[in-house]
């Protein structure tokens, strides 16, 4: 997992701001033009996810999205889906409750 990339957007959530990919990724030196790298994003953004699940914590990485649709990619409801999360409502619903999650946990902690 991807310490900085993860504090980073840490400090969005603490702020109650979305975090765009774009802004994301010079963070992890990567080139979101080149599809590869776009995956790799995907990749670094679903670690930090399952690390957060495992600690009991709402999926971190909702609130990371594209600048022009203001959601996230595919891969994270498809994360969910397979952590067994989102289920039986629309992916708008699901991104915006755990976009509030985070935003509630990391806001209310300390540093």
């Amino acid at each position: 997992m991807d310490v900085q990339l993860r504090q980073e957007i840490i400090k969005f959530a603490k702020k109650r701001q979305l975090a765009y990919y774009s802004e994301l990724a010079p963070i992890v030196r990567l080139d979101l033009s080149d599809p590869h790298q776009r995956k790799l994003m995907g990749e670094y953004l679903g670690e930090i996810s399952e690390h957060e699940h495992s600690a009991d914590r709402p999926l971190l990485s909702a609130i990371v999205v594209d600048k022009s649709t203001k959601e996230p990619g595919k891969g994270f409801f498809t994360l969910a889906r397979d952590l067994q999360i989102f289920a039986g409502e629309s992916e708008r619903a699901f991104f915006e409750r755990e976009c509030q999650r985070v935003f509630d946990h990391w806001s209310s902690q300390e540093g």
